[in-house]
């Protein structure tokens, strides 16, 4: 463990030597780099190889292009809990979301490993709190609320999982909980630039929230109006669907 590159956006650390060669840091904005990738007596070079092909190209942005190395890596080893957890991604992020979902299901049905079970659960977790249009059958809050909980519980550095909270806890009005949430991204994520424009978000949404409360208890004050109206006026109101669900969807 002790040669292993710590990534603090993560709270992972990075494959070793001799575990796979040539990985990088989180892919993305998705913190999956893997500590504990597999069950490495069990698998075979030829399943590492199509593995780190697979990868490479979705290190690159090819989502499409790397599913099928890692279907070729599980159908030598069925339990290379890494290309589950990467196939689960590309998934995502090709808004393929019940494919995404059977593969994290997959690795909490094989695997022993804490950290790889926090994994799953925060990707599981990210499907269910996705709005979109073409997504209205999956988009369950308290589902994704579960999943995120049930990752800290797990693994409770995960600066990942602590943001996608603080958006659920919004989406449920749990604003104590999500000020929580923000406060202990911020302590395990504090040179990471992704938890700061969160908080940003955050508390910019919050005081928004603080403003419409103080224009219905005094609707007159004309200071209270002029804050509305600035907020307005530079297209600040925020739904918080623009820092958390625009960064998690970027290609």
């Amino acid at each position: 463990m002790s040669n292993r590159r710590f990534y603090p956006n993560t709270g992972y650390f990075e494959l070793s030597p001799g575990e796979i060669s040539g990985s990088k840091a989180d892919i993305s904005g998705l913190l999956f780099s893997m500590d504990s990738p597999h069950r490495k007596s069990n698998s075979s070079p030829t399943s590492t190889q199509y593995f780190e092909k697979g990868y490479s190209l979705l290190n690159k942005g090819h989502y499409k292009d790397s599913i099928p190395y890692f279907n070729e890596s599980l159908k030598i080893d069925s339990q290379f809990v890494a290309s589950l957890l990467y196939k689960g991604f590309a998934h995502f992020k090709m808004s393929q979301y019940k494919e995404a979902l059977d593969a994290y299901d997959k690795v909490l049905n094989i695997d022993t490993i804490d950290s790889n079970y926090a994994k799953s659960y925060l990707g599981q977790g990210k499907v269910y709190a996705y709005e979109n249009f073409d997504h209205d059958d999956m988009y369950d809050p308290k589902r994704a609320l579960y999943c995120f909980e049930r990752s800290i519980e797990l693994y409770s550095k995960s600066v990942e999982c602590w943001i996608e909270l603080v958006d659920i806890y919004i989406k449920l009005e749990r604003f104590d909980d999500a000020i929580k949430a923000t406060q202990q991204s911020l302590k395990l994520g504090s040179k990471n630039p992704d938890v700061w424009m969160a908080a940003s978000s955050f508390y910019e949404f919050m005081s928004i929230k603080c403003t419409e409360k103080a224009s219905e208890l005094n609707p007159t004050n004309e200071l209270i109006q002029e804050r509305l109206e600035i907020k307005d006026e530079n297209n600040i109101w925020l739904d918080m669907n623009y820092f958390f669900y625009v960064r998690s969807n970027e290609k």
